[in-house]
């Protein structure tokens, strides 16, 4: 399989068809309904690509077509063996091995000092709102009746999905405490170098800090 076809998408789309056959729009239904999109990008065409690119790999087979009314013609698609064998051999990679992963937010989280301490924080208590705005309306529909009835087996991935968030929102904060505390401190040589440039910089124009290593 293409390595850049191992995608949350793909591996979503591998297991709905391994339940049974289905046209793509019975598998955005299902994505939805078990709420998928807490941990996998679905936007545009994304579902129609990939679906194509499967049947191209022969992990996917159109089993026929169906139309209902004025509606246009829906594909129905099924596992290949080789798509199961596929499906397995990655969920079963991707759950026992650990991959190092880059998030965005922690990539950024090394360049603070390019802030200053009022700054950063304010910045963080703004990420801060956002994500409890999305925990807000994820413990909205993780309160839904039908959600409820389903077996846990299927909502496993939100719970990993809130925990996730709830950890993050609970560490931002005090993060934010701690630099509104003063007990996250700039370091001495970063608060020369922005003050050799005559004020707390925004960074819009620095140069980089050269910070020493220690010997």
């Amino acid at each position: 399989m293409n390595a850049s076809l191992k995608t949350p998408l793909a591996l979503s789309i591998l297991s709905f068809l391994r339940e049974r056959p289905m046209h793509p729009y019975e598998i955005k239904h299902m994505m939805r309904e078990r709420h998928h999109d807490e941990v996998v990008k679905l936007r545009g065409g994304s579902l129609y690509s990939t679906i194509n690119r499967l049947e191209a790999e022969g992990l996917i087979v159109a089993t026929g077509t169906e139309r209902e009314g004025r509606r246009p013609e829906r594909t129905t698609y099924a596992l290949t063996p080789e798509g199961e064998t596929e499906l397995l051999t990655w969920l079963r990679e991707s759950i026992a091995v650990p991959i190092r992963e880059f998030p965005h937010f922690g990539s950024m989280l090394a360049f603070l000092p390019h802030l200053m301490p009022s700054e950063a924080s304010a910045l963080l208590r703004e990420r801060l709102a956002s994500l409890e705005a999305e925990a807000a309306q994820s413990a909205l529909v993780l309160e839904d009746e039908f959600w409820g009835r389903l077996p846990r087996m299927f909502r496993i991935h939100a719970e990993y999905a809130t925990h996730l968030r709830n950890a993050e929102i609970a560490w931002v904060r005090a993060l934010a405490d701690d630099i509104d505390a003063g007990t996250l401190a700039w370091p001495d040589v970063i608060v020369a170098w922005h003050r050799r440039r005559g004020s707390w910089s925004d960074g819009s124009d620095m140069e980089s800090p050269v910070v020493p290593h220690e010997t």
